[in-house]
């Protein structure tokens, strides 16, 4: 019994055994199965956390790509215009740069340009210095290649504001030619934060790459990074990369994993994105080590396998509910951009849109999200024609794959207002490479469009007035070529309507010429001298021989226009005035004056044999009378012989008066100073009896005159100042030279008795004189002969003077045709340089 018993006894434990171990062995391979099962789970727990935040990065980026590329299109379409503007005048780009500033926002700094020659001729600040910003890198750029449409360049630190700001910019190309650059300066910050929007996680990061991996834009420590190089490993830097990718590194300078994704912009940058993958795995780990602690709590009792199931219910409930709380993210960071941006299926139906789109559209959320939203809209396109749906870019990108980029669209509200904005489309490809849709970004152009459109009026306007212009009006480039010119041009030069442009003031059909009949050369063109010189060319008489002999005269002006890489400009603007009959006015005046003067000499040459006759006789007949002359006879005699002489010196004077300008030494270049001492030598014995201190100031120049006309000048004014002073004090007297803008001025200034001011007019006439001659002798012509000689230089003259007493100044200028600083004339051998003098 004992033996049965023991033998039931090990039956029953080895059959004990044997279920336990089955049950154990069951447990085992339960529990080893369901740890390799979990195991299994949360390795792709991490493997869904990394999709997801893979896609995630990828949907950042791409929504970031999107909202910067919105935002360069924009810059773009106002740098084309601000070029266009440009091209029209200082004028036309500050009233558009006024109309960019009224609408901007925190993005721009400012509208600037930039001419050829790399100084800063416009700022949308107010007039500023013209500072040199010809070694900027995107000058640089855009002056080797100006046909690329768009360049960023790095941050750089403008030397007008201080501030540190990125530099979109555009050449400004006048036919074919570079002729400078328009850019504006963008604030780094504001766009950062722009773009910080876009970041769910602390250790996310979002970059903005140029083409060659410098630093554009970083939403993490901005300011360490702008401008730096990242590693040239970065698969978007290897050459033939995809316009877009991803993959996972850590980063360069933070040591932080993350996952990585570019997108490549049509304009050349990089938009780069990054999230943390610790903060990405934290939920999913954290709840794996959870899972892991319930499952080794499992291990010690089947029971709680329940609870373990539970757990992994939750883990994938708090999985989804993390999805939708990032995906709920993900809307309002889209709906914090400024742009507009909507997700459209092929339909046409807005399956998704942010607040902008709907604040820039006029029409109500409910309205936008229908099925179908886009239907009754009431949308035109460029030339205000219908727009039918299938032409929406947005369904055509949707249907096609196509890109549509800066389609200008306009869209009537229900109150019949019409706003515009600028369209950009991109297709929206799913995992398969399927068109599943597109995104649609817009911007309100309005504004802008109303600034194109005064501009084009204010073109209209000005070219109204030209061609009303009675002025003739024409536009020459460096080789002479008229490009365009108004109706009063084609009338002078005697062509048809339209006909003009094109031709070269040089054409067979006619000459030009010099008021003396000479031909005028292609250099002495007033238009040839602006663009040869760079400067203003002004009162220029010529005339236009047409092929019939008859002579059309005009008096020319000419102005450069815009410059060159060489400096000099690249075209002039002339204008020129039917002049034909004041020409033939002045002509007859000319000869009637020659005729006068004539007349004048001969009268007063053939006079003085007579009237010295009389003379003679009277003083015989005196002689004759000897003793028995009386008192009253010989007062009588001394009368008649004084009133002969007076009238002689008349005579005198009338006679040097008709010989300016016609027996007068030939025009050469002489010094002033010299003829300035000549004068004075002869004045010499006046200035020791009147004890005078004579002062000589400033610059004298040298002057392209007659050499005894302009002594005669000095003489004459010297001598008055010296004749014309108070008894008892000795005369003083400065004369001096100085330049008078592009001309000279002369003073000749005294402390003598003065004049009236109602006596000023009569200074300069014949026979004028204020006092009587037995205090101060003279014919009263001295000045009017001052007076010829300068108007015979093309000068003027008048005299200044406080009144009686109060002394004098006799000024005359002279153009700077006729004088020049003290150097040699091209004619003339070097002189002695004017020192300031004091004679006494």
């Amino acid at each position: 019994m004992n033996d049965a018993t023991a033998h039931s006894g090990r039956g029953f434990r080895w059959g004990g055994d044997r279920l336990r171990l089955a049950i154990i062995a069951i447990v085992a391979l339960f529990i080893g199965l369901y740890w390799v099962n979990l195991f299994h789970e949360m390795r792709t727990a991490e493997d869904e956390a990394v999709e997801e935040a893979r896609r995630r990065v990828v949907f950042i980026t791409q929504a970031a790509a999107e909202a910067v590329e919105t935002t360069l299109n924009r810059f773009q379409v106002t740098l084309t215009t601000a070029s266009i503007a440009a091209t029209q005048g200082a004028d036309a780009l500050r009233l558009y740069g006024d109309a960019v500033s009224a609408g901007s926002d925190e993005l721009v700094f400012q509208l600037f340009r930039i001419d050829a020659g790399g100084a800063l001729a416009y700022s949308s600040l107010g007039p500023a210095p013209r500072n040199y910003l010809g070694d900027r890198w995107y000058f640089q750029q855009l002056a080797a290649e100006p046909g690329l449409p768009l360049v960023v360049s790095p941050p750089v630190q403008g030397r007008l504001t201080g501030k540190l700001s990125l530099q979109v910019a555009k050449a400004v190309v006048v036919r074919g030619r570079f002729a400078g650059v328009v850019a504006i300066a963008v604030n780094p910050q504001a766009w950062t934060r722009q773009l910080a929007r876009f970041e769910l996680g602390s250790t996310d990061v979002l970059s903005l790459f140029s083409a060659d991996g410098v630093y554009l834009l970083r939403t993490r420590e901005s300011e360490k990074h702008m401008g730096q190089h990242v590693a040239e490993d970065r698969p978007f830097l290897v050459p033939g990369a995809p316009e877009s990718g991803w993959y996972r590194d850590s980063g360069t300078h933070d040591g932080i994993e993350r996952i990585f994704a570019w997108k490549r912009l049509s304009t050349g940058q990089v938009m780069a994105g990054g999230v943390g993958l610790d903060g990405a795995l934290a939920p999913v780990r954290e709840l794996n080590h959870q899972t892991s602690l319930w499952a080794g709590i499992a291990t010690a009792a089947l029971a709680l396998a329940l609870l373990v199931i539970a757990v992994l219910g939750r883990h994938s409930d708090r999985v989804a509910r993390a999805a939708a709380q990032q995906q709920e993210a993900q809307r309002v960071t889209l709906s914090a951009m400024a742009e507009g941006l909507a997700m459209v299926a092929p339909s046409g139906e807005v399956l998704f849109h942010n607040d902008s789109f709907a604040r820039l559209i006029p029409y109500d959320k409910t309205r936008l999200c229908r099925i179908g939203g886009f239907q009754a809209w009431d949308v035109v396109d460029e030339t205000g024609a219908p727009l039918p749906l299938e032409q929406f870019p947005s369904v055509i990108a949707a249907r096609t794959g196509r890109t549509l980029d800066n389609v200008s669209l306009g869209l009537r509200g229900s109150n019949g207002s019409l706003r515009w904005y600028n369209v950009n489309a991109r297709p929206l490809f799913g995992r398969g490479g399927n068109v599943q849709g597109s995104i649609l970004t817009v911007g309100e152009v309005t504004s802008q469009r109303q600034a194109e459109r005064a501009l084009k009026a204010s073109e209209e306007r000005y070219r109204a007035l030209v061609d009303s212009l009675m002025e003739g009006i024409v536009v020459q480039n460096r080789d002479g070529i008229i490009l365009s010119c108004n109706p009063a041009a084609e009338r002078i030069f005697g062509a048809e309507a339209g006909t003009l442009a094109g031709r070269s003031p040089f054409d067979p059909r006619w000459q030009l010429i010099h008021p003396d009949g000479s031909l005028l050369t292609h250099e002495e063109c007033p238009a040839h001298v602006s663009l040869r010189t760079g400067e203003r060319c002004e009162g220029v008489v010529m005339g236009l021989r047409h092929r019939n002999g008859d002579v059309t005269w005009i008096e020319a002006n000419a102005a450069p226009l815009g410059s060159g890489e060489d400096g000099l400009p690249l075209s002039a603007v002339s204008s020129f005035l039917d002049i034909t009959h004041r020409k033939e006015f002045e002509d007859e005046l000319s000869r009637s004056n020659a005729e006068l003067e004539q007349f004048a000499y001969a009268v007063s040459h053939d006079l003085r044999e007579p009237l010295r006759m009389v003379a003679s006789y009277i003083q015989l007949l005196e002689r004759r009378l000897g003793g028995a002359a009386t008192d009253d006879i010989r007062e009588f005699v001394s009368f008649a012989v004084d009133g002969a002489k007076r009238m002689d010196r008349m005579l005198v004077a009338l006679l040097e008066y008709s010989r300016v300008g016609r027996r007068g030494l030939p025009m050469e270049w002489v010094d002033s100073r010299k003829v300035l001492d000549e004068a004075l030598l002869f004045l010499s014995p006046v200035v020791q009896q009147t004890k005078a201190e004579v002062r000589i100031e400033g610059e004298w120049p040298w002057l392209l005159a007659s050499p005894d006309e302009i002594e005669r000048l000095f003489q004459n004014l010297l001598g008055n100042a010296l004749k014309y002073h108070a008894d008892g004090v000795a005369p003083v007297v400065a004369a001096r030279a100085a330049r008078d803008g592009s001309g000279w001025r002369f003073t000749f200034a005294d402390n003598g008795i003065g004049i009236a001011a109602d006596q000023t007019d009569r200074l300069f006439k014949v026979f004028q004189r204020l006092h009587r001659g037995d205090r101060y002798e003279g014919a009263g012509v001295g000045l009017a002969l001052c007076r010829r000689i300068v108007q015979r230089h093309e000068g003027r003259i008048w005299v200044e003077s406080d009144g009686p007493g109060q002394g004098s100044h006799f000024i005359f200028t002279l153009p700077a045709a006729q004088a020049q600083a003290p150097e040699p004339g091209p004619e003339a051998e070097p002189g002695p340089e004017a020192e300031p003098a004091e004679t006494s």
